[in-house]
């Protein structure tokens, strides 16, 4: 095949944001990648509970990709409950303690 295209390798983000994904899952939730709920916003990770409930799930790689993230706080508009989800590696004293 002389005109397929490379499939790109997933960043450490979408990585995350893929296994936030297949969790909520298993526990009756409906996902959607990369949501964009206003213009200049763009959601990581946005599900429907079970119950009615909206959350939003920002995945950080790192701490270069949180401390460059300016935009979290607009995301809680849109949200009943917001939570971050990282690696095993990430420093999490840099994230808010609510």
């Amino acid at each position: 095949m002389e005109n397929a295209v490379p499939i790109a390798t997933p960043r450490p983000g979408q990585l995350l944001a893929r296994g936030v994904c297949r969790h909520l899952l298993h526990h009756d939730f409906v996902t959607v990648e990369e949501l964009v709920p206003a213009p200049g916003l763009r959601v990581d990770v946005m599900a429907l509970g079970p119950k009615g409930e909206v959350w939003v799930i920002e995945c950080k790689s790192g701490r270069a990709d949180y401390q460059a993230d300016h935009k979290w706080q607009g995301y809680l508009d849109w949200c009943d409950r917001f939570f971050w989800a990282v690696d095993a590696a990430f420093p999490t004293e840099l994230l808010p303690d609510d």
